[in-house]
């Protein structure tokens, strides 16, 4: 089991070094509600996640990971950190049918394989059976 500096087993933020690549796992992303709008909020993280460590004369994450959003997105290379903005567990709430009543949720997450020290993003993404649409009689 991995402790926090709290003593605790969860973590607000961690990175992690898996066979040479640095994973940073963190709870809380951000992406756009809007189709329009999906990757600026992900592209923004990955680069101010590289620029905080830079300029901290940190060695960056390799990859970060967030959720919370129910959208999947990925930087791919855009930027030295590459930002993964996970699916969703669950199909949408009370709470997102009030912010994002028109945004569909993507269900699932990613494998992610290293080898030799290269990882490779796999996402796994599923769709809930459409709305039955109602008629009229």
């Amino acid at each position: 089991m991995m402790v926090s500096e709290t003593g605790t087993a969860s973590h607000w933020n961690v990175t992690l070094d898996v066979q040479g690549v640095r994973i940073n796992l963190a709870r809380h992303g951000k992406v756009g509600t809007r189709p329009w709008t999906k990757m600026t909020a992900p592209y923004t993280t990955a680069f101010e996640i590289w620029t905080e460590h830079h300029l901290r004369d940190e060695p960056h994450p390799d990859i970060a990971i967030r959720s919370h959003h129910h959208r999947y997105a990925d930087t791919y290379h855009a930027y030295p950190t590459r930002l993964i903005q996970t699916g969703a567990w669950q199909l949408a709430t009370a709470y997102v049918h009030k912010v994002a009543p028109n945004s569909l949720a993507d269900i699932g997450g990613c494998i992610i394989t290293i080898r030799d020290g290269e990882p490779s993003v796999q996402p796994m993404l599923y769709r809930a059976e459409p709305k039955v649409t109602w008629r009229a009689k």
